[in-house]
């Protein structure tokens, strides 16, 4: 599993999680020694929550909230083990991850509704994405690389779960269309992200 950490924290998720922590050690629920995992810990739930509730929010919007809901799985499970690019504080990772659902739910409803997205396109997309995922994953947190094993196991996982994604895809292209390109256009998402942190690492 690839690990997060963001170099510069918000002040707001800082500030909670410590008030959350000193209150924990008041009540004797944990010790002192090990408050700066809890911190941690609490930064990394509350900064998900946020994440969730925005992505939600995205969906609902578009009046695509289970479409939406397939999107956020999909795109959580697989980058937990493929990496890619991370912004620096949480609030620049929001930033990211709802410009990125507004764009895989906008693209996906405007082909539904232009009737545009043919079969070869759904498999091009498939190719691409594949085939980066395999190649790439995983991209390990530069602070936290992971050894051998892990990056192989981290690819193993990844490149099941794509194919595993991409070939449910297909069946579903003839009974919902949207469901096939909503997963089609995560994977390309995750893959470009991949790509991106790639090249900024100077292709290492």
């Amino acid at each position: 599993m690839v690990e997060y950490a963001s170099e510069r924290r918000d002040s707001m998720i800082e500030k909670f999680s410590k008030q959350i922590t000193s209150h924990l050690i008041l009540k004797d629920v944990i010790q002192s020694e090990t408050a700066e995992v809890y911190r941690y810990g609490i930064e990394l739930v509350i900064s998900t929550f946020i994440g969730i509730i925005l992505v939600l929010l995205c969906g609902l919007i578009f009046d695509m909230f289970w479409l939406t809901v397939l999107y956020y799985v999909i795109f959580f499970i697989i980058r937990r083990f493929a990496g890619g690019y991370h912004a620096n504080t949480y609030m620049g990772c929001k930033v990211v991850l709802v410009v990125s659902t507004i764009m895989v739910l906008g693209i996906t409803k405007s082909l539904a509704f232009l009737k545009s997205y043919s079969l070869i396109i759904h498999i091009l997309l498939l190719i691409f994405s594949i085939s980066t995922l395999i190649q790439l994953s995983p991209i390990d947190n530069e602070n936290k690389p992971l050894d051998t094993e892990q990056e192989k196991r981290c690819n193993l996982i990844v490149s099941i779960l794509s194919i595993t994604f991409a070939v449910i895809s297909l069946p579903l292209y003839y009974l919902k269309v949207e469901c096939a390109c909503i997963i089609a256009l995560t994977l390309v998402l995750i893959a470009v992200m991949q790509i991106v942190e790639f090249s900024r690492r100077g292709g290492e």
